[in-house]
């Protein structure tokens, strides 16, 4: 048992990792309970093939908010988030559309279609700086209560009131619209209007002519990622030294200097930042920097711990039990995991209303990718696409009806003949993933449906795979033989690797009637949960979106508040 002033956060994904290390520089004891052998989660680097690593989910961090690198220093800690490439869409009857730094777009699509996309980049922003305060930060009250309350609401009031005449209206027609509906409205090219449907439903489990689906052109492309279409940043992922489980778990004093020190000091040419020079032993990756900052500040990290209960006496939370019967005693138990796991299978749900039990029942959580991770002998050689288009985020979907279709797929139980794909070759960023020569593909297949109608995933995981690999193939001949190992994670298959509902990766689907206030559910936005001392602090509570690390800060700021009242 442990000192009751210790906090013990459930899960080391990015957003448990942050909430800990912002609660630590506050002066708590923290620890973090993890069931995996190392934390990162969906961010985790994993071992895809010998000698080939990868990311296990997320593939790339540009919308991870620069304040929480900031304020946690991660740079100190070993991080470097290096901005490779834009957006390639291929085409098979024409040269691949770019969308990039430096490019030419009215060559691409002519002088109309490029202003609408300039104009549409700038209203994007505008609109997203207008609601930061709301996307990025915890929720004012409603209503009102006391001053800080009413100050929140009029700063926000003001931020809108900014938009203007014309704006404002604009932006209020604008959330709910369907995304197709939006860039019909803007655009004629077919190719530039599937690359950015495609870039506004990555992740999403929406087609274009899904309602709300709109917002996904602002969710997905933040201002603070650089906008429609950011830049792709990935995070150089030198391996970590290995956790060492519960009873020995980060024993070193210092974890910046266990994962910033090089281990060797010799220089190699940096691929990237215009071939800067830099200490490959020194870069770590995100989920590293994250543990070396929280580490630093103070926090146990414990990996192999696998939390079964958490423990409420009299209301209020005292702790939590692990699967091998270790209790570990806590005045304040913090959820990473989904609400739905939280509520419903870590905490007896006799102690909470009936109707919050129905709410958290009633949470959509249908994850809508597999993910394919491929070990390859060559680069893969794709007509008309040069190999520095191939460094960001490449798509394959050319039109709005070919997304449409994949879905009608999906939403009836079916895997789609042609998935809607989004491709990185991480190793192009950073060639430690892979031996000389080789290279790492991550690929997301949507829409693919949490449950195959009257069959199971294990009889459909191959055939996606093949599919998936003969759309490739129509694109870059010859890539097929460049396989040499390859890993299918269907949504069913990320739900039971990272226990995630659904293997939906926002933990909650980011649809209208699930964000800002109703996120997770209606009344509970403030990441608090009707038992004292319990909170949540992953992507399905406020402001969402898996890669961000803003729900965890948010959390933490909610947290800090309610103990300095």
């Amino acid at each position: 048992m442990r000192d009751r002033n210790n906090v013990a956060i459930v899960g080391g994904g990015l957003n448990g990792l942050v909430t800990a290390a912002y609660l630590a520089r506050e002066g708590r004891s923290v620890v973090v309970l993890e069931k995996a052998d190392q934390v990162g989660g969906t961010a985790a680097t994993i071992e895809i093939a010998p000698g080939f690593r990868g990311p296990a989910a997320i593939d790339s961090f540009e919308r991870f908010h620069p304040s929480i690198v900031e304020d946690l220093e991660l740079e100190k800690h070993g991080l470097r988030l290096h901005h490779r490439g834009g957006l390639l869409l291929l085409r098979e009857k024409r040269d691949a559309l770019y969308l990039g730094d430096d490019f030419d777009l009215a060559s691409q699509v002519g002088d109309r279609d490029a202003s609408a996309f300039v104009e549409l980049k700038a209203f994007l922003n505008r609109i997203g700086k207008a609601l930061d305060p709301i996307l990025t930060g915890a929720l004012p009250p409603l209503p009102p209560g006391g001053i800080g309350g009413l100050r929140d609401h009029l700063r926000l009031g003001l931020n809108l009131r900014r938009l203007g005449k014309r704006d404002l209206p604009e932006a209020l027609r604008f959330l709910p619209m369907n995304v197709k509906d939006v860039l019909d409205e803007r655009f004629k090219d077919d190719s530039l209007k599937a690359a950015l449907a495609g870039s506004a439903l990555r992740g999403m489990w929406m087609a274009p002519r899904s309602a709300g689906s709109a917002y996904g052109l602002l969710h997905n492309n933040p201002p603070w990622a650089g906008g429609l279409v950011p830049t792709t940043k990935f995070a150089v992922a030198t391996p970590l030294p290995p956790l060492r489980g519960v009873e020995d778990a980060y024993a070193h004093p210092s974890a910046a200097a266990l994962y910033a020190a090089p281990s060797r000091g010799d220089e190699i040419e940096s691929p990237f930042e215009g071939g800067a020079r830099g200490t490959r032993a020194g870069d770590v990756g995100l989920a590293g920097a994250l543990a070396s900052a929280a580490q630093a500040a103070g926090v146990e990290i414990q990996t192999n711990a696998t939390v079964e209960r958490i423990l409420v006496d009299r209301g209020q939370t005292s702790g939590v039990v692990l699967s091998d019967g270790t209790e570990i005693e806590a005045k304040a138990i913090i959820s990473a995991l989904d609400p739905r796991q939280t509520f419903l299978e870590l905490t007896r749900t006799d102690l909470l209303s009936p109707d919050f039990v129905e709410a958290v029942t009633q949470i959509r959580s249908r994850g809508g990718v597999s993910i394919i991770r491929l070990a390859l002998d060559r680069l893969p050689d794709f007509a008309g696409a040069s190999k520095e288009q191939l460094r960001g985020r490449i798509q394959i979907g050319e039109t709005m009806d070919t997304l449409e279709r994949a879905f009608d797929a999906a939403k009836f139980g079916e895997a789609p003949e042609e998935p809607f794909l989004t491709i990185t070759i991480p190793s192009l960023a950073d060639p430690s993933l892979a031996p000389d020569g080789k290279h790492v593909m991550i690929v997301w297949a949507q829409f693919t449906p949490p449950r195959i109608r009257d069959r199971d995933w294990s009889d459909e995981r191959e055939a996606l795979g093949d599919r998936v690999v003969d759309l490739i193939e129509r694109h870059a001949p010859g890539f097929s033989a460049s396989i040499l190992h390859r890993q299918i994670d269907t949504p069913a298959d990320l739900e039971e690797r990272f226990g995630i509902t659904g293997g939906c990766l926002d933990h909650a689907e980011l649809a209208l009637d699930q964000l800002l206030y109703m996120r997770p559910i209606p009344g509970w936005f403030k990441h608090q949960t009707p038992i004292d001392g319990l909170y949540l602090c992953g992507p399905g509570t406020h402001p969402g979106g898996a890669g961000t690390g803003l729900s965890g800060k948010c959390a933490a700021s909610r947290i800090i508040s309610d103990w300095r009242r």
